[in-house]
This record gives structure tokens, C-alpha cells and sequence, in this order.
């Protein structure tokens, strides 16, 4: 049980006389430890000429081993492993054990779910190794706590991705109803200028928009593939502006790079500025215009290239200082 710690003991030879254990021998225990720990001897007999695993019998066993089989250790005693355990047959523990004692090798089984008409179900670790020619000694370690604690923090992390989810899926729906609503409150307004200022910050909106939806669709609800996330925020952009696919040549180099919302938020947006300015201003006529986007770690920084190769920047104009919000 949980926080018992009976001592791990080993069976020594037999006497030459009357055949039975001499005693047992204290291997020593971690106090506080999870689960309890039993530890038999099981004698062979003539099992280098046979091949009867039901010869193993019980000269030995601890109270913890007692515990687990849930008799008394006189009555485990002399008895088979057969008959004191006639569960582990089928998890194919007792023809392991058999060639323990023909070998000499040790064997461990991990993650045994075991019951009997006794012991309702358990989870066991079961190590077999050799003691003496006569003897094999047997650690059954009742690992059902440490199961059960395994169970509820996959439960515990499932409740969590499942929320985190859902925060993702509520952000998305969220920025698409005020952007809907920009649209809405667009069509009402007459003045050009503002109806521009709308449609740019839908655009901003549904930058921020696609990383949350990325997220939910994830696997990873952590971080982001940014180069696919790129991808499809520059074509929803080029379809915004309604360019044909024949004016226009896209580059994007990124490599295998991936990031939580609170860096992939800002560099789209980065993204959505720089690669609107190129669509709106960038092309010359009869000209294909060639857009190219690079990111790249250097030391502890990243590195964001968008280049094009279309009109450029306004000689007369401080890209520093200007009074839109973009540049």
C-alpha cells in the first residue's frame, strides 16, 4: 500500500539437511516508498532434465510478497506459483522464470495487470533472477498507485489541452465578429480614406485571427509552424487585393521554425504591414513583381527579410516617421 515499506528480503541457499531456506536476508527499503514490494524464493527442482515449470515452489517469501498474494506466508510456502499466483500463467511469468533458473539470466516484466479470484486487479513489475543452482529469487512490486497517479495527470493534461482549445476557438470566433463588424460599419461609410483604414485593420485582425485558428487546429496547441502559417496569411492577402497569380512570383523561406502566439502575433502582423505595402504600391506596370520572405535565428535574434523588386520606397518619403500606422 501507499507509503508501507516492508524490507526487501532474498532467499539464501538451503541447508543440506532438511532442504529448507536458512533464513532470509534484509536487502533494505527506501522509507516512504510508493507501493509495496514482496520478494519469494521459488525452488527448482531437477529443472535441468525438465521442462515443468510447475516444479517452481515457494520455499520462501516476505510480508510484503504476502501482502500482495493476500494469504498468510505459511500458507504461500511450499506451495507452486501455479497455485499461489494462477494468474501470471497466461502473462507467460512462470515459463520466464523457468529459464531464469535454466540460464542464469535475469528477466523483468513491466506494467503486468494481474488478478485472481483472490486480488482484484494490480499493476506488477515482475523481476526474476538467479540466487543459488536451487534457488531463484522473484521481486513482485505492486505499482498500482503510481499507475493511478500516472491516470490522473494524463486526465489533468487532457482537461488542460481541451481548455486551451477552446480559448484558441474563442479567440478566432471573437476577432471574426469585430472584423465582420468593421465591414458591416464599412458599407455605411462614403469617405474613401476611412474605408481604407477599415479594410486595413481587418486585414491586421485576421493576422492576429489566423495564428489562434492555426493553434486550435494543432496538434500542438503551443506553438506554431510558422512557415505554413506565412503561407496562408500571403495568399489571403493577394486574394484581399484580388492580384492574378500571373503579376506575381512568392518566395517564402523560413525553414522548420516554430512559435508560441506571443511571438507569432507580432511578426504576422510584421508580415501583413510589409507584404501589404509591397502589394499596394509595389508593382510597376507590365511588370512581374517578385516577393520574397525570409526568417532566419542568428544567435538569440530572429532575422525578418521581405523584399520585392517593384517600385521601392519613395525617395521623399521618412519611413521612420510617417503618420499612417503602417509604414
Amino acid at each position: 500500500t501507499t507509503g508501507s515499506c516492508d524490507p526487501l528480503t532474498g532467499v539464501v541457499e538451503q541447508t543440506p539437511a532438511t532442504g529448507a531456506p536458512c533464513g532470509l536476508e534484509d536487502d533494505g527499503c527506501t522509507p516512504g516508498g510508493d507501493g509495496a514490494r514482496g520478494r519469494v524464493g521459488l525452488r527448482t527442482i531437477r529443472l535441468e532434465n525438465r521442462e515443468d515449470d510447475r516444479t517452481l515452489r515457494l520455499t520462501a517469501v516476505n510480508p510484503a510478497g504476502a501482502k500482495i498474494a493476500g494469504l498468510p506466508e505459511a500458507d504461500l510456502v511450499g506451495k507452486t506459483l501455479d497455485e499461489n499466483f494462477p494468474g501470471l500463467r497466461e502473462k507467460g511469468i512462470p515459463q520466464g522464470i523457468a529459464e531464469v533458473a535454466r540460464t542464469g539470466c535475469p528477466q523483468q516484466w513491466e506494467d503486468i495487470v494481474y488478478s485472481d479470484h483472490r486480488i482484484s486487479q494490480v499493476f506488477l513489475q515482475v523481476r526474476a533472477f538467479p540466487l543459488t543452482d536451487s534457488h531463484v529469487g522473484v521481486l513482485f512490486e505492486d505499482i498500482s498507485g503510481q499507475i493511478q497517479v500516472e491516470e490522473e495527470l494524463k486526465h489533468s493534461l487532457k482537461q488542460k489541452e481541451l481548455l486551451l482549445r477552446e480559448i484558441h476557438h474563442r479567440m478566432k470566433n471573437n476577432l471574426a465578429m469585430v472584423s465582420s463588424l468593421l465591414n458591416i460599419q464599412s458599407n455605411y461609410i462614403k469617405d474613401k480614406q476611412a474605408q481604407a483604414a477599415f479594410s486595413e485593420s481587418r486585414k491586421r485582425i485576421g493576422s492576429i485571427a489566423m495564428v489562434h485558428e492555426k493553434l486550435y487546429r494543432s496538434s500542438d496547441l503551443t506553438h506554431l509552424e510558422f512557415s505554413r502559417y506565412v503561407r496562408d496569411l500571403v495568399d489571403t492577402l493577394v486574394k484581399s487585393y484580388s492580384i492574378p497569380s500571373s503579376r506575381l512570383d512568392i518566395i517564402i523561406d523560413i525553414g522548420d521554425l516554430y512559435f508560441n502566439a506571443e511571438v507569432s502575433v507580432p511578426l504576422g502582423l510584421i508580415v501583413t504591414e510589409l507584404v501589404t505595402n509591397t502589394l499596394k504600391y509595389g508593382f510597376k506596370e507590365d511588370q512581374k513583381l517578385i516577393l520574397s520572405i525570409r526568417l532566419k535565428t542568428e544567435d538569440s535574434h530572429l532575422c525578418l527579410t521581405v523584399e520585392d523588386n517593384g517600385v521601392g520606397i519613395p525617395v521623399d518619403l521618412d519611413w521612420k516617421n510617417t503618420e499612417s500606422l503602417g509604414i
